[in-house]
């Protein structure tokens, strides 16, 4: 399923494996426009198909503010409230450096190799 009117610039495709995962991938901009709106909706997903596993796929998001970091904290909390775990498959070197900057470290997401972090700054 694609999303045909997500709000700003951000483009959410969602797939399912069946009971074992749910697919979702987010590209473009995570910021205060739209970052409850993809919590919603991917709550909802959760929630309708109900996956032990939920992986985000992060990599072309390539622009994420405080309140896109608060959602994706959020999201690992909901998601995990609803016995489904979130596994960030991939994500943009912009996101972890805006991450870092804050000194976040969240364990649900993996760190880049240092070279895409040296280019993205």
């Amino acid at each position: 399923m694609t999303v045909e009117n997500p709000p700003g610039l951000l483009h959410v495709r969602t797939t399912s494996a069946g009971a074992a995962a749910v697919n979702v991938s987010v590209t473009g901009e995570l910021d205060v426009s739209n970052s409850a709106w993809l919590r919603g909706w991917i709550v909802d997903t959760v929630d309708r198909w109900q996956p032990a596993g939920l992986n985000l796929d992060l990599g072309g998001t390539h622009f994420i503010d405080v309140a896109g970091v608060r959602a994706l904290y959020e999201l690992h909390a909901a998601v995990r409230a609803r016995g489904c775990l979130l596994d960030v498959v991939a994500a943009h070197p912009a996101v972890w450096l805006t991450l870092d900057r804050l000194g976040l470290a969240p364990e649900f997401l993996t760190r880049p190799a240092p070279a895409d972090l040296r280019n993205c700054a």
